[in-house]
């Protein structure tokens, strides 16, 4: 029975990585549940004796992906009362650990999650376009929350680029341009969302969507290209079917510069509480989070005030009136993974987060890894970073987390060849 289980695991793996990531967006707790069956599974595989040869590239995934959550581990257990609840969205960087070691240069199985990727945008950007045709004023908000349904679409246009196309050498289509093509598509996600932070993200990945190889000059027009693309859709979906959560708040932008630059902060985040744009007010409330979140920094820079009591904090900020305590109540988090990180868990924590984001990519570095691979851990690391800016990555969003670790995770387990470095280092002794 576990022979059989070992021989078909390619295979039914390869179909509930298709399945997670076209659900995943859509219905996030079917897609959940693929990823909960492929971890099942993949701690089954790992019994056979076949899949236990780890080396130092292995070693050190684990350690990229552990460090985080044992400082969130640790720093729980050191607080008065233990509440495994905290827990649960950084449990999502240690459960893709053994998915990881079950996939490791199984280089194939990338393309049936691109597919399955593929599938989820599409359908995500026929739920964009009919929210936009209502015509209501919020539109899109079925996925924890817009600006989460909008990031989740990223990522999945990220984790597109890398589907597999073979094509005869007469049609000469480039399967790269899949890649930008599919991150200019998400401005339907961003635009239907009404949100910002996805927009400007897109257009910050787009450089990385085009491989190495291609020369400079070649690659820096089809840049101009791709940015010409995207800017002229996203107005023109704006002029269509408007966007005031995007577009209103620009004729304000000069005199909260002005008040910023005259009467510092607080005085700016007062002023844009008090405007009558939900644009203004939305940039008003992440400016009071992250007043409260240099105080919380400030009030213990070395361990942090503790996993899961910024709210708490906020509430007995001494920066803030009132008036803003209010409007902040609701939010467990500071809207900025650097200052929430850096707030909760101290220099320490901060540290170990960095670990994880540049650790990542670090390992993509080997001479022998897939190009294709690479790219993918690079663009979701940075992705996570960009969001991460002005959300968050880490708190609060469970399916958003699992999609960043999982997308890393089959670019580290696809990229890298350990049969390939098992034969360098036999040469090179």
């Amino acid at each position: 029975m576990l022979n059989l289980c070992y021989q078909s695991y390619i295979k039914i793996a390869s179909a509930l990585l298709f399945l997670g990531f076209s659900l995943i967006l859509i219905t996030d707790k079917v897609g959940g549940y693929c990823f909960a069956i492929l971890l099942v599974i993949s701690l089954i595989q790992l019994t056979d004796r076949k899949s236990r040869d780890f080396d130092r590239t292995d070693c050190w995934m684990i350690l990229v992906f552990s460090c985080y959550p044992f400082i969130v581990l640790l720093n729980l257990l050191i607080q008065d009362e233990f509440r495994l609840d905290e827990f649960d969205d950084t449990s999502r960087f240690l459960l893709v650990i053994p998915i990881y070691l079950a996939l490791r240069g199984q280089n194939s199985i990338l393309n049936s999650a691109s597919l399955g990727a593929l599938t989820g945008l599409l359908a995500a950007i026929f739920m964009a376009v009919n929210s936009m045709l209502d015509g209501t004023e919020s539109r899109f908000g079925g996925y924890e929350n817009p600006v989460a349904f909008s990031q989740a679409a990223v990522l999945l246009a990220c984790l597109s680029g890398c589907i597999s196309i073979n094509t005869s050498r007469e049609t000469k289509f480039p399967g790269w341009s899949v890649a930008p093509l599919t991150l200019i598509s998400t401005a339907f996600t961003s635009l239907a969302s009404q949100t910002r932070t996805t927009i400007v993200g897109a257009i910050l990945l787009i450089p990385l969507a085009f491989p190495k190889t291609m020369p400079l000059k070649k690659r820096l027009l089809f840049l101009i290209f791709s940015l010409v693309i995207f800017t002229f859709l996203c107005i023109t979906l704006v002029k269509l079917f408007g966007a005031p959560h995007v577009t209103e708040s620009s004729n304000k932008t000069p005199e909260i510069v002005q008040i910023f630059i005259t009467d510092g902060p607080h005085k700016t985040v007062e002023a844009l509480l008090n405007e009558s744009s939900t644009s203004m007010v939305s940039l008003g409330r992440r400016g009071a989070l992250w007043i409260a979140g240099t105080e919380a920094i400030l009030a213990n820079p070395i361990f942090g005030i503790g996993k899961g009591n910024f709210q708490k904090f906020v509430q007995k900020s001494s920066s803030l009136s009132t008036s803003m305590k209010d409007s902040i109540s609701i939010y467990s988090h500071a809207h900025n993974d650097l200052i929430q990180v850096t707030a909760e868990l101290g220099l320490i924590g901060l540290a170990s987060y960095i670990v994880f984001l540049l650790g990542s990519i670090a390992i993509t570095l080997k001479n022998n890894f897939d190009l294709k691979s690479q790219r993918l851990v690079f663009m979701a690391v940075m992705s996570c970073f960009y969001y991460g800016l002005t959300q968050s990555a880490l708190v609060g969003s469970q399916n958003i987390t699992l999609t960043i670790t999982m997308l890393i995770t089959l670019g580290l387990a696809t990229g890298y060849n350990p049969m390939l470095n098992d034969h360098n280092y036999k040469l090179a002794k």
